[in-house]
């Protein structure tokens, strides 16, 4: 892995400043409402639109606990990072010590588990992809205070008012949206936090797009792209995925902060980070490999081996209701 991460810029959030308070309050919960509006409004541009890939949330179980896992190791290698003031603004935001009690849900390869880890907070990490278990154990050798259930948060036994704070990084949208808040509130002690971490799909430049738009036109006319999404629509989703969650009125009092971090691909790295999106897992395999072969030879005849790319990072810190 080769890429190169810049530092990272502030930039407002959807309401208007980088760190912002939502209001705390809506009229009229619409927690019966959860399950479509969960998957609909927030699955659009944290991975890809339902209605491309309705059928891995209609699937059963087990088929859904192992989607990653034929992009496990490259997930590891080439998603992007947390940058650190994101990770400091949710330590700081939650009023985590160590002593706090966190439960991570779906934790993936540990991406955000050995940020909190190695901060010495005491973690304990369900997840339900055993590829991806086993990776984030891997990760997190060297934290103890790490421990780690081959699980679904849906199948998780919590006992109430056991943790003082509940993570989900880029994983809320995996959860069954009948169990997604109620579930974690019940975790959580009396005005216990819930901290939502989001990194948003990368995005070429607008040069990089004109570029592989006619490929994609003749490869793939009809695969949905969140790489190309507007500034203003991936705000648009990350303002929603805080609403969703106080529309649950199991929390209130959000807090949130977003970056904008460049970051630059090899052409190698930056195929493997495609293969780890869905709708490129779901692609058939032949028309994935002359799509790569294009975009290569574009990367690297033309932009000389490197893609400059962009990522929002976000983080949402809530207090639960007492």
């Amino acid at each position: 892995m080769d890429h190169e991460k810049q530092v990272a810029q502030a930039e407002p959030f959807p309401s208007g400043g980088a760190r912002t308070e939502a209001a705390s309050h809506y009229k009229g919960c619409r927690s019966q409402d959860l399950s479509r509006s969960v998957i609909s409004s927030i699955v659009m541009s944290f991975q890809t639109p339902v209605g491309a890939l309705a059928h891995i949330f209609a699937a059963d179980a087990e088929q859904k606990r192992r989607w990653y896992s034929p992009a496990a190791e490259a997930y590891n290698a080439v998603r992007p990072k947390y940058p650190e003031d994101v990770i400091a603004f949710a330590v700081d935001t939650a009023e985590l010590k160590a002593t706090s009690r966190i439960l991570e849900i779906g934790c993936g390869p540990g991406t955000a588990t050995t940020a909190f880890a190695s901060r010495g907070l005491s973690i304990v990490a369900v997840e339900p992809n055993p590829d991806f278990f086993a990776i984030a154990r891997r990760n997190c050798e060297l934290y103890p205070s790490a421990r780690f259930l081959n699980s679904t948060f849906e199948e998780f036994p919590v006992e109430a008012a056991s943790f003082d704070c509940v993570i989900a990084a880029t994983s809320m949208h995996w959860v069954s949206a009948d169990t997604a808040y109620t579930k974690a509130a019940e975790a959580l002690i009396a005005r216990g936090r819930l901290i939502l971490l989001w990194n948003m799909v990368l995005q070429p430049s607008d040069e990089a797009n004109r570029r592989f738009a006619p490929i994609y036109q003749s490869r793939a006319p009809q695969l949905i792209r969140p790489e190309t999404d507007s500034a203003a629509t991936q705000d648009f989703h990350l303002r929603r995925s805080g609403e969703i969650a106080l529309e649950s009125c199991a929390f209130h009092d959000l807090q949130s902060i977003v970056r904008v971090v460049p970051i630059t691909y090899s052409s190698d790295d930056y195929l493997r980070l495609l293969t780890t999106y869905s709708q490129y897992i779901a692609l058939d395999p032949a028309i994935r490999d002359g799509l790569f072969a294009d975009i290569r030879r574009i990367i690297d005849n033309e932009f000389g081996g490197r893609l400059a790319l962009t990522y929002r990072s976000a983080c949402q810190v809530m207090r639960k209701r007492l």
